[in-house]
Parts: C-alpha cells; sequence; structure tokens
C-alpha cells in the first residue's frame, strides 16, 4: 500500500470519527432539548417559587408536590442552567421517575397473560419548545383559548396510532386495558410522554354496606314486622345522637335535596311514594342529565338512569337511600323515616347485575350532575379496595371540591377494619372529603335485629372470599382457620370444600365468631358492654392515610341500621338490616342537611331563624361544624372480629377520627339556656403570611373551648407523597391578665399541623385564671392562593 493510499484511509477514518462525533453531540443536544418531567427542590427561604420557576423554565404549568417541591415539564438545559443562574435558590433537581405507581409496576413486573386495566392521568404543560400543536392566529401570537385542548386531543391521536386500544374517557384521564407484555410495553411509551403524568392500575368499585348482612330472608312474616313495630324506640332512627331533638324543632330536610349515588331505588316501595300518588319517576339520562326534570315527585326530585333505572331485590341502593330520606304514609312503618325526611334525593344509578359502572371521571360524568340538581350534600357509599396510596379518583374528588366550595362530598372509609390499620379506600382517602367511620348502634337495636340473622350472612361470607384482592386474605385469623400464612387467598379454593351446610360455618373457628347465630347470642348474654354506642363497629376501616392524616373524619351509627328493603313482591316489607359504613355515609349526610338548613334558615347568630341573617353556608363549614359537634368515644373496638378487644385512643385518632356526632352540641337556639356560645367565620381569604385573629373572653372558670379549622385545599399531584399543598396553621394562646400562660397546637401536637386540613383544638378546661383566649390562623404556605377557610 502506497503513501497516498494511507493517507486516503487516514483521512475518511477522521471524518467518520467528525461524523460519529457530531451526531453523538447532535443527539445530545436533542436528548438535552426533549422535554422530561423535573423535581426540583428550593430552598425553603425563596418565596413565590411556584412564580419564579415559571418565569426563569419559561412555562405555565408547574406542580406543587409537597414541602419546598415542585414537578415541571421542561428540557435539561434549562434545567441546567436555571440551577447553575440561582444556586441560592435550587438545592437539586432529578428526574420525576414516579410516573407509575407501585401497584401498577408490580402488576407489570408479574408479567402474566391476564388482562391489566389502567387510568391514564393526562395534563397540559403550558408553554414548551415543541410548539407543533400550538395553533396561531393571523397576528403570530398563539391561542390560548383552544391550545390545551388541542394539543392533548393530538397527543392522544399520536398516541393512538401507537397503541390503538387506548381510550378516552375524559380531556384528562384516559383508559387502556392490555395483557402482559404489551401492557407493559405500551406503558413505557405513555410514561415518555411530558403530557402523561400518572399511570395506574383501574380502581373496581364495591359497595361498602355489604361485607356485613345481617337479614336478607326469613322471617319476613307480618309477625316479626308487628314485633318491631312495637318495638320502633329500639330501632327507630331517632334514636341516633340529637335526631328527635333537631326533629322537634322542624330540621327534617324540608326544601333540601340530597345527593346519592348507588345501584338504584325501588321506587314502589312505600318509604319513597309520592305523597300526592303520583306515579311517574323524574327520570334523566346521559344525553340530558343536566337539565331539570319536568315531572314532580315528593321524594324522588330526580333519577338519573346512568346504568340503569332500578334497583336489585334486596338493593343496598334502597337501604342506604332509606337510611337519609324515606319517609313512611302510615305510623306502622314510621320507625323506617329517614334522618331526613322531609327531603328529595337526586340520585344516580351506578348498579348492573355485574357490580357498580362507575363514570371513567367524576369531575365531568359524576358529581356535576348533582351541582346542576341542586344537591349540595353528596352521600357516597361505595368505594375501591385500593389502600396503597393517592389515586387519581381521590384527586378528582379534591379537585371538584377546590373549585367548587359550595358542595360537600362524604365518602364511606369502608369495612376492611379487621385487616388493622390504614385499610381506608379510594375515594374516601381524598383530603377534601369527609370520610365517614361507622360505630355501633345501642344494645337494643342488636336484640332486636338477632332474629333476623340468616342464611344470606353465609352467602355474603362466600362474596367476600370470591374477591380476588379481598381484604380478608390478609386477616392473621382467617388464614389461620384454614391452616395457612397469610396472605392466603387460596383459602377461597379451600372454603368452597368446607362450607357445604349452615352448620358448617359454628364449626370454623373465624366463621364461628363472625356468623354463627349462637355465638351472637352468647356475646349479647354474657358480655354486653361489647354492644354499645360508645365502641367502634369492628369491621370500620381504619386511618391513617398514607401520608399520616387523620381519618376516617368522623363516626356514626353504622352497626346494625334497619331501613327500606327492594323487593318486587311486596310494597311494604320487613326492613332489610344491614350493616357497614355504607349505612353510616347517609346517616351523616342528614346531620349536615340539619346543619345546612339551620344556616339558610338564618339560625345564626341569633338562635331563632332570620331571613336577614339566612346565607348558604360553604362545604367547609358545614364539615367544620359537623367536627365540632363530635364528642370522644369511650368505648372499645374488638381489633380483628376474633374477640381481641382494645380501648379506644382518645380522638383524634386512626379509628373514631374526630369522634361521634352529635349536632346538638354545637348548634345553639335562644330558649336554650345552656350556655353554648357559637361563633363561625368563612368568608376570609389568607395568602403566604397572612394572619386572621380571633379573641375570646371566658365567661366563667369552668368553661371549656373548641376550635376548629378546615379548608378545601389544591389537589395535588396524583404521585404525591404528601398531598397537602396549601398549608394554613392555627395555635391558641391563653392569657391571664395579659400573661401568657398556655399555647396550645392543633390535633394534640405540640408543632404545627404539616400533614392535615382539618385542625382541631379540644379543652374541657382554661387555666386557672385566664382571661382572655387568643386563636390565630396563618397562611403558612399558599402556591395556590388565596386558600378560604372555614373556622
Amino acid at each position: 500500500m502506497n503513501l497516498s493510499s494511507r493517507i486516503t484511509i487516514a483521512l475518511v477514518a477522521i471524518l467518520l470519527v467528525v461524523v460519529m462525533m457530531t451526531h453523538q453531540m447532535e443527539a445530545k443536544r436533542i436528548r438535552k432539548d426533549r422535554l422530561r418531567q423535573f423535581l426540583f427542590k428550593l430552598y425553603p427561604k425563596v418565596t413565590k417559587a411556584k412564580e419564579f420557576l415559571e418565569t426563569e423554565l419559561d412555562v405555565a404549568n408547574v406542580h406543587y408536590l409537597y414541602g419546598n417541591r415542585y414537578l415541571v415539564s421542561t428540557t435539561r438545559k434549562r434545567a441546567e442552567r436555571l440551577l447553575k443562574n440561582h444556586p441560592d435558590k435550587i438545592r437539586a433537581f432529578r428526574r420525576g421517575n414516579r410516573k407509575i405507581s407501585k401497584r401498577l409496576r408490580k402488576l407489570l413486573e408479574k408479567n402474566s397473560n391476564k388482562p391489566i386495566e389502567m387510568n391514564i392521568y393526562v395534563k397540559h404543560n403550558g408553554r414548551s419548545c415543541n410548539t407543533r400543536f400550538v395553533k396561531y392566529n393571523k397576528e403570530g401570537k398563539p391561542i390560548k383559548k383552544n391550545n390545551i385542548d388541542v394539543s392533548l386531543s393530538a397527543t392522544f391521536d399520536m398516541m393512538k396510532k401507537k397503541i390503538p386500544s387506548l381510550k378516552r374517557l375524559s380531556k384528562n384521564k384516559w383508559y387502556l386495558k392490555l395483557k402482559g407484555k404489551l401492557a407493559k410495553r405500551a406503558a413505557t411509551i405513555l410514561k415518555s410522554h411530558h403530557h402523561i403524568h400518572f399511570i395506574e392500575p383501574k380502581e373496581r368499585f364495591v359497595n361498602h354496606g355489604f361485607e356485613e348482612v345481617l337479614s336478607r330472608v326469613d322471617p319476613l312474616s307480618e309477625k316479626y314486622g308487628s314485633f318491631l313495630s312495637s318495638k320502633q324506640q329500639w330501632v327507630d332512627r331517632a334514636d341516633n345522637p340529637g335526631v328527635q331533638k333537631m326533629w322537634k324543632r322542624g330540621f327534617t330536610g324540608k326544601g333540601e335535596i340530597l345527593g346519592i349515588g348507588d345501584t338504584g331505588i325501588n321506587t314502589k316501595n312505600c318509604m319513597f311514594l309520592d305523597d300526592q300518588g303520583r306515579t311517574d319517576i323524574p327520570t334523566v339520562h346521559r344525553h340530558n342529565f343536566k337539565e331539570k326534570p319536568t315531572v314532580e315527585h315528593s321524594k324522588i326530585h330526580s333519577y338519573y338512569a346512568y346504568a340503569d333505572s332500578s334497583d336489585i331485590e334486596d338493593g343496598h341502593g334502597s337501604h342506604v337511600s332509606g337510611v337519609a330520606i324515606a319517609k313512611s304514609q302510615d305510623k306502622k312503618h314510621a320507625y323506617m323515616n329517614g334522618i331526613q325526611y322531609d327531603s328529595k334525593v337526586a340520585f344516580l344509578d351506578i348498579g348492573t347485575k355485574r357490580g357498580l359502572s362507575v363514570p371513567g371521571d367524576l369531575t365531568e360524568g359524576y358529581f356535576p350532575y348533582f351541582k346542576a340538581q341542586g344537591a349540595k350534600i353528596v352521600s357516597n357509599s361505595w368505594g375501591s379496595m385500593t389502600v396503597d396510596g393517592y389515586t387519581s379518583a381521590a384527586r378528582e374528588v379534591d379537585q371538584y371540591l377546590y373549585d367548587n366550595p359550595d358542595m360537600l362530598i362524604l365518602f364511606a372509609a369502608g369495612n376492611s377494619g379487621r385487616s388493622g390499620d390504614k385499610t381506608l379506600t379510594s375515594p374516601g382517602i381524598s383530603k377534601n372529603s369527609l370520610t365517614v367511620g361507622a360505630s355501633q348502634g345501642n344494645l337494643r337495636s342488636f336484640i332486636a335485629g338477632l332474629p333476623l340473622y340468616s342464611l344470606h350472612l353465609q352467602d355474603q361470607f362466600q362474596n367476600m372470599i370470591k374477591k380476588r384482592h379481598s381484604p380478608i386474605f390478609n386477616n392473621p385469623a382467617f388464614c389461620k382457620s384454614f391452616d395457612m400464612e397469610t396472605p392466603c387467598p387460596k383459602a377461597a379454593e379451600k372454603a368452597k370444600e368446607v362450607f357445604k351446610k349452615p352448620s358448617d360455618y359454628c364449626k370454623n373457628s373465624f366463621t364461628h365468631k363472625m356468623i354463627c347465630t349462637g355465638h351472637l347470642e352468647k356475646k349479647i348474654r354474657h358480655h354486653p358492654y361489647q354492644f354499645g354506642r360508645q365502641n367502634m363497629a369492628t369491621f370500620s376501616s381504619r386511618g391513617p392515610t398514607h401520608d399520616r392524616r387523620i381519618k376516617p373524619d368522623l363516626v356514626v351509627n353504622g352497626q346494625p341500621v334497619f331501613s327500606a328493603r327492594s323487593s318486587s313482591s311486596d310494597s311494604c316489607p320487613v326492613p332489610l338490616v344491614l350493616q357497614g359504613t355504607s349505612q353510616a355515609t347517609p346517616l351523616m349526610a342528614g346531620y349536615a342537611g340539619m346543619i345546612r338548613q339551620y344556616f339558610k334558615q338564618g339560625y345564626y347568630p341569633s338562635g331563632e331563624s332570620s331571613d336577614d341573617d339566612a346565607f348558604e353556608p360553604t362545604g367547609a363549614l358545614i364539615k367544620a361544624t359537623l367536627l365540632a359537634s363530635a364528642q370522644n368515644m369511650n368505648g372499645s373496638v374488638d381489633l380483628n372480629g376474633q374477640g381481641k378487644w382494645a380501648p379506644l385512643s382518645p380522638k383524634p385518632s386512626n379509628k373514631q377520627g374526630f369522634g361521634l356526632v352529635d349536632v346538638t352540641n354545637v348548634l345553639t337556639f335562644k330558649d336554650e339556656n345552656d350556655g353554648k356560645f357559637l361563633f363561625q367565620d368563612s368568608q376570609n381569604q389568607l395568602e403566604t403570611g397572612d394572619k386572621k385573629t380571633f379573641c375570646f373572653a371566658p365567661t366563667n372558670e369552668k368553661a371549656s373551648i373548641k376550635a376548629t379549622l378546615t379548608w378545601m385545599d389544591y389537589a395535588p399531584h396524583p404521585s404525591a407523597s404528601v398531598t397537602l399543598v396549601n398549608d394554613l396553621d392555627m395555635k391558641m394562646e391563653i392569657f391571664s391578665e395579659d400573661e401568657l400562660v398556655k399555647r396550645v397546637y392543633p390535633n394534640e401536637r405540640e408543632t404545627p399541623d404539616r400533614r392535615n386540613n382539618v385542625e382541631q383544638i379540644d379543652l374541657d378546661s382554661l387555666p386557672e385564671g385566664a382571661d382572655r383566649v387568643k386563636i390565630t390562623i396563618k397562611g403558612h404556605k399558599i402556591p395556590h392562593g388565596p386558600s378560604g377557610f372555614a373556622f
């Protein structure tokens, strides 16, 4: 090889190296310019951090996570430049890596051939380097009005070409169902796009009242019906704390509309009949669910036939609706009247023969129906089996309540208490909703309900073990009864062999204590203290949430509850007796309705009705008033349903929340001379650093004081490990002759609360010589302000 050939080869090699290096540099530049999600951690001293990041990174949508952490979609180049230019403000940044939930990652890692259903949460990230989806007007300015919808729509179309089975549930939520490796590959494709913020398994929603059924068949005789009618005071709704007193004052829900979503209502049942004999039901359908119905009915304001237009035999929906709004046309069945028996219901039917069919996006397909129909209080006795963190459904609840402060939405806590703490279900884990736990009823209601124990309790046990992810498989006592280690999903197959006839349930160590009627009779006879209002129901799900928030919020009676039975053969059958947080939730909604009626009719502050003082209370104010009315439960709870009893911890706790509700503890009336004083404030708003101060002078040395603060908080990113966004602080300072003698922080803490958007200080007595109480509410950190509150 001559010299010229060698030189030629060397030049070609050098050229190839240059091309390769140029290609690598271009690839590196492209990677730096590609939009990715970054998590920025700022120093605490930085004020207006959200606006600072938006300006420096030239983006329009910065997502606050928790603490000083913010999630931003930007380029790596801009992120590095920001850290270089502002080392005193940016502590660190890293690539956001929590787009796929832990539960979904586990499902994908199993790599099975079973279909995996996914919900994809999408959101536009504002201005970006990639402007091909942005439309411009004639002057060359971007069209902001349609920018978000067009961009997300184009992103969906692009992804649809790669993943044909992708479906759009709403503007910000997609759905996908694929098997094994295909699901894993699809999740990898989806998470790479900057518009996609979070991917989680689709939640399966169930009712929270069918876990424990006390009666579904015999005795349905007239003889037993007469027995219940003669013992009305044993099972009457008026036997709940404060109800009889409020009824006598006319707080029965007249003029109010309560929202309920469930399996359906048997409108031919005598407890839901029109008082003028009208039989037409004001039904609405998907194409017109926001329109007001033209048909009048004294009990059914509107019936949204979303899944179907009826209830099943012995249906859950008829029962929970009866707890809230049922009204008998005769005295014989008056004991089944609802707590707000003069109110109407706006009902959304989500029940099918196969289970619940809940709209894919609650903010667009569920809650707007209730608001359009005038229902400002919505009771939901359902939830998923998800207990491992914040979900998109919980976020939808929080976002809707933040955007609609006149609403109050209630959710059942769930019936997985036998499996211990951290068993709350979604969407009940949401922070803005009122999550309801279940306490026991009085001893006499258990005695009256005992004859109604039936074979269907065994059927419900069978239904419980048929659920693949049922919490009962994590119960050590249940697994031990089958000689298996915890968890024990294979026990379902063994149970089919063991339980073939009714007497078999009394032979198994677990079902003997849970189902066997003889054992329950013995417990009532020998251990009456285990049945009473001061006890928590064993099945009631317990907190805390994944980020250590206090839940449930409050408890009311959920065991046992007598209410309307859906029957195709009898219009006025013997009541159905159920127990569950499902039954507690509509009862709590009834209490909320009483408080709403109190403010709407102008009872505050004078204690008597006045048109001049009437106003529409916010959802936060109703929630705060319910929390203020709660009293500490000093009973006990069976920790696992197998006789392991323990005393209840004082409120606030993970079992009873802030306690047992009795609205007569807080609502004042002019003709009463009980020394109560009520003050409320729900008109103020705070930004970061703002303060609001309230001062009170105790009237006597034995005075007690309870201060409650709530606010509807901004919805965080679904992957946030701490869900609190706008953080308000409350503290109480007690003075004696201008000298500070005591400082108190809420929720039994020694420092400000950094987790909850519910704060309460409850003092049974004031220090000796106290003559002034000062309560300060401060906006500690409010990235999405201003923040309203109810005090």
